[in-house]
């Protein structure tokens, strides 16, 4: 991706978060020259200890959070009580 001249990724998925060598994936494109920008997610592994190791890098890529809406959202990700904490 370097080589065609790409700075910007945007890490999506399914749900990149769940890769066991998420991080290693980061530091590969850091270590390259380019830069994570926007990670698409589900959110629900966002969380203190995922923001600590991209402040270690000095990235705060944008986290673009799916919704699929109010009545909707629970059954198809498949979870309880979310909308309400939304």
């Amino acid at each position: 991706m370097k080589d065609c001249g790409l700075k910007n990724i945007v890490l999506i998925g399914g749900e990149p978060l769940v890769r066991r060598d998420f991080m290693q994936i980061v530091d590969a494109i850091l270590q390259r020259g380019m830069f994570v920008v926007q990670i698409f997610t589900n959110g629900s592994l966002v969380n203190d200890a995922l923001l600590d190791e991209l402040d270690k890098r000095n990235i705060s890529p944008t986290f673009m959070i799916s919704f699929d809406g109010v009545g909707y959202h629970d059954i198809m990700r498949g979870v309880t009580d979310c909308v309400p904490a939304c």
